[in-house]
């Protein structure tokens, strides 16, 4: 048993340590990285959701817009019949 005791304590652990150290050190970096990684999703997340407000925000104004252009256009041409009608001579025929 004395001789087992002493064989474990004449081990180097040195090399073992230093390996785990490494790998700790490892661990932390790729920890910092998936850290950084999901704040860029969460940012990114963020930006294509304010554009996809944006976007309808857009839509909705083009889709008013395109309305009173026609209400316009309609009215124009009302108003270009009444006109084209009211300046026939019916004693032209």
């Amino acid at each position: 048993m004395v001789s087992a005791i002493e064989a474990v304590d004449s081990l180097d652990l040195a090399p073992i340590e230093s390996r785990i150290n490494g790998l700790e050190i490892q661990m932390k970096a790729v920890s910092e990285r998936q850290y950084q990684l999901s704040e860029s999703i969460m940012k990114a997340s963020e930006k294509s959701s304010d554009a996809i407000a944006n976007s309808r925000e857009t839509s909705a104004m083009v889709g008013g817009l395109r309305k009173e252009l026609e209400a316009t256009v309609n009215a124009m041409d009302d108003k270009l019949n009444t006109l084209k009608r009211s300046s026939m001579n019916p004693l032209s025929k």
